[in-house]
């Protein structure tokens, strides 16, 4: 009796039915999402908690409480704590949840343009030019405040992007996955050696940006940051909002085009997504390689090829991945750190070669 109570209270819940009443696949997706949101989560708080100075037994809700509260606080100790979380952890946590989005989602989105599974940001030079343009506005023009940096890191996102993007689509030679792959490595190879030896002519800019170009966030601060989150949120609601898009142009360009599909306007759509997301990603914690290869994949493996599901999931675990390597950063050759960029070189450059050997899967 108490049983088919219970199920009759369950089935007259709308909530309930309306859920029971969802396809399988949406449901199986839609819990999935909820599962990367709840380890981003956790990963944001494992970021806030370790580090180099220990938190004592002092719980972290507590310290968050004063962090936000008008109370003063006076006691040296709790005074230390609250200032390393609120000027290294809390920014470090940000940047990185924010950095890894946005080259997630670039990283699908070039993936999903170019129908190349070896694509990413990264691998096309993206990022090496949005490098390049920061490394030229400090040499050559003094320009160091980061509202003005930003600008030059979406010209040069822009620029290399355009490039790898008409070179896809007015050759047939480099539009095949080989082809535009090893473009893309060469005009990064490029670039990263113009970068160089703009930098071996400037000592102090040397100093200065070295470490910045092999993808660090330790020292950002939230005033940094906070210009280009607009522009970051800009580039993804452009690319969720050509989601359905790209589910048609999966099935073929001559499919798509027959199904009213205009492909100038999505390549030129996804060149201003992919340019905004990778240019914040950059003025922001350098050029972090791998994410945008790495992520798309395990997505795709995950959800399928919806780009619905695919791009935010991608903006979720990128975050994720992102915020877990410089966790791991801290503590590889603690009590020194090391650049998350290397941290996800460490991983990424494996997976790539995986997928450079497997020639299965490199068209999408």
């Amino acid at each position: 009796m108490s049983s088919q109570l219970i199920t009759s209270t369950r089935d007259a819940n709308p909530a309930s039915q309306f859920y029971s009443s969802l396809p399988n696949s949406f449901r199986n997706k839609s819990v999935l999402l909820l599962v990367l949101t709840a380890l981003l989560g956790m990963l944001f708080v494992a970021s806030l908690r370790f580090g180099y100075t220990a938190l004592a037994d002092v719980p972290l809700w507590s310290l968050l409480q004063k962090l936000w509260s008008d109370d003063a606080v006076t006691d040296p100790q709790m005074q230390n704590l609250l200032s390393v979380i609120r000027d290294l952890r809390l920014p470090r946590a940000v940047i990185a949840a924010a950095v890894g989005a946005c080259l997630g989602m670039a990283g699908v989105l070039t993936q999903g343009i170019t129908r190349n599974g070896l694509a990413s940001p990264g691998v096309l030079g993206i990022t090496a030019g949005a490098g390049f343009c920061i490394v030229v506005a400090y040499t050559l023009f003094g320009i160091s405040a980061p509202e003005q940096m930003m600008w030059f890191s979406f010209l040069g996102s822009l620029g290399s992007a355009a490039l790898i993007f008409l070179l896809a689509g007015a050759s047939a030679t480099v539009s095949g996955p080989l082809g535009l792959t090893l473009a893309g490595i060469a005009l990064s190879a490029l670039l990263s050696s113009w970068s160089s030896g703009l930098l071996v002519l400037n000592e102090a800019a040397q100093s200065e940006l070295m470490l910045w170009l092999t993808g660090n966030i330790e020292g950002r601060k939230l005033a940094h940051a906070l210009p280009l989150l607009p522009f970051a949120l800009a580039g993804a609601l452009v690319a969720l909002g050509l989601s359905r898009s790209l589910n048609t142009l999966a099935l073929g360009e001559e499919t798509a085009q027959g199904l009213g599909i205009n492909l100038g306007r999505l390549r030129l759509g996804a060149l201003i997504a992919v340019v905004l997301l990778t240019g914040s990603a950059v003025a922001m914690a350098g050029p972090v390689g791998f994410i945008g290869l790495i992520v798309p994949h395990v997505c795709r493996a995950l959800l399928g090829i919806d780009y619905r599901w695919l791009l935010p999931a991608a903006g979720l675990a990128g975050a994720s991945l992102l915020t877990a390597a410089d966790i791991s950063a801290r503590f590889l050759f603690f009590p020194s750190e090391v650049p998350v960029g290397l941290a996800m070189a460490v991983l990424g450059a494996p997976f790539f070669i995986y997928l450079a050997c497997r020639r299965r899967g490199t068209v999408l």
